[in-house]
Formats: C-alpha cells, sequence, structure tokens
C-alpha cells in the first residue's frame, strides 16, 4: 500500500483540529485559533509518527491517552488550566470514540474500505474524501446538539413555579422570565398564557379590555384578564405575589412552561 504522507499529515491536522474545536466550545472556552492549530499540528505529527513505533500494548494505550490529555493542554488557554482542561480532555475522549464508531457504522453501512489499526482498534485506513465528509457531518450535529443543549439549559434557569388564583380557582404551573415581555395595561404587566390553563380559569368570561402589541408577525390585538394573584416560587422556597393581567397565547402552548412572565428583575 502507497502512503502519502502530505494526505496523512492534513487529514490528521483536520479531524484532531476538528474535536478539539468541539471540545472547546462543549466546555464554554474561549478558542484560541493559534493553541487550536499548535495542538493539531502535534496531533497530526504524532499520528504520522505513531506506527513506526513498536511498543508493548500497554504501552500503545497510554500513550495515546497521554498524547490526547497533552493536545487539551496546548489547546486550552493557561487562565483556564485546572478542571476546564479535564473537561475539555473528558469531551474530547468521547468526541473521538463517537467519531470512531459513527465512521465504522457508515463504513460497514456502505460497504466501503478500512482498517483498524492493532493496539487501541482505531481507524488506520479509510478513503479521504468519504472521512473528511463525515467528519464534517460529524461537527455540524454536534454544534448544533451542543447550542440546542445549552439554550435548554438556559431557559430551564429561568422557569420558576407559579400559582394562579381567580376567585375560588388555584392552578399551579411553570412560568419563564421572558427579558422582552414588557407589555402593560393600566400600568400593570402582561402575562401570557397557554390556552387550555386560560380556559380552566377564566372559562367564557368577558376581557377586561383588549390592547395592540408588536410580534414577529406584525401588529396583533389581544384580549385582556385580570388575575386575583400571581405566585411566583423563587429559589430557596421563597414566594413573590405579582399583580398581573393575563391574555391567552397559542405559541405557548407546547412550550415546557405555561405562562410566560414580564420582564422584572428579582
Amino acid at each position: 500500500m502507497e502512503i502519502y504522507l502530505e494526505y496523512a499529515v492534513i487529514e490528521n491536522f483536520l479531524v484532531d483540529g476538528s474535536l478539539l474545536y468541539l471540545a472547546l466550545s462543549a466546555s464554554k472556552q474561549k478558542i484560541s485559533w493559534l493553541r487550536l492549530c499548535s495542538a493539531s499540528v502535534c496531533g497530526a505529527a504524532f499520528a504520522v509518527l505513531f506506527p513506526l513505533l513498536r511498543l508493548p500494548e500497554f504501552l500503545v494505550y497510554t500513550l495515546k491517552f497521554s498524547v490526547g490529555a497533552l493536545l487539551c493542554i496546548i489547546a486550552v488557554k493557561p487562565r483556564k488550566q485546572g478542571g476546564r482542561v479535564g473537561l475539555t480532555l473528558l469531551l474530547f475522549y468521547a468526541f473521538s470514540f463517537c467519531l470512531g464508531g459513527g465512521l465504522i457504522a457508515v463504513f460497514e453501512a456502505f460497504s466501503l474500505d478500512y482498517a483498524l489499526s492493532s493496539g487501541g482498534g482505531v481507524l488506520s485506513q479509510v478513503p479521504v474524501g468519504g472521512l473528511l465528509l463525515c467528519v464534517a457531518a460529524f461537527v455540524a450535529l454536534v454544534k448544533l446538539g451542543v447550542k440546542k443543549l445549552y439554550q435548554k439549559r438556559c431557559q430551564q434557569a429561568d422557569i420558576y413555579p407559579c400559582e394562579l388564583v381567580r376567585g375560588s380557582k388555584k392552578i399551579k404551573v411553570d412560568g419563564f422570565f421572558d427579558t422582552g415581555n414588557t407589555a402593560k395595561y393600566q400600568g400593570l404587566p402582561v402575562c401570557f398564557l397557554s390556552p387550555e390553563i386560560f380556559y380552566d380559569l377564566f372559562g367564557m368570561e368577558e376581557p377586561i379590555g383588549e390592547m395592540d402589541i408588536l410580534t414577529m408577525a406584525g401588529e396583533k390585538r389581544i384580549r385582556l384578564y385580570r388575575l386575583d394573584e400571581l405566585k411566583v416560587y423563587i429559589k430557596g422556597g421563597e414566594s413573590i405575589s405579582l399583580q398581573a393581567n393575563i391574555s391567552p397565547a397559542l405559541q405557548i402552548k407546547d412550550r415546557p412552561y405555561k405562562i410566560l412572565l414580564p420582564s422584572i428583575e428579582y
């Protein structure tokens, strides 16, 4: 088999760089492209030189994991050392194993040629174009997944248990403090409630008024109702009571919360 050294260097440089980039992004670190490229160069050099070594199997594993740790230390900025290096290293290993397993599954499914190196069971011979295409797809999918995960985590941090009171009716729901909700009517903030919860509280009552608001779809007229009490349970088990107007909002129906609270800092 004929091996083109420049292809091997470029291929491993791109793969190591992609995995390090994902690990740094997932651990929420500021990326230094100089450090990232330096670590990728070291990874590519190791990948090219490693097949020339003749080592016992236990040293093969030790060396591979040690080099992975070295790459992460190089890529992470000094002020982020310690726990951040450990998290980056764990993510780097996790993404490496996922990518390797995914590549084997893809190559098996499409009957593409590949080979496994001895000691560690990693891919050592794959079609270059197929490898880079799979790596690009893997990076895109992981980036999307990490973005969605952090978005959900941030959203969950602003969700609080609430109690809505209207006459003799009391309903407990989750509420989300939205910094973009600045709507007010008669001096009181407006909260937007999921329709099924709204009708449980207000039934066919007449609104106390109407107002126009601006939405992404343009101007919209909404009906307004008044709660007797809105209680929000914040951290530590404490609660705060708000006076607020209520308007039904269909777009909240499938959200993890049922009421969109006003833009108020507590």
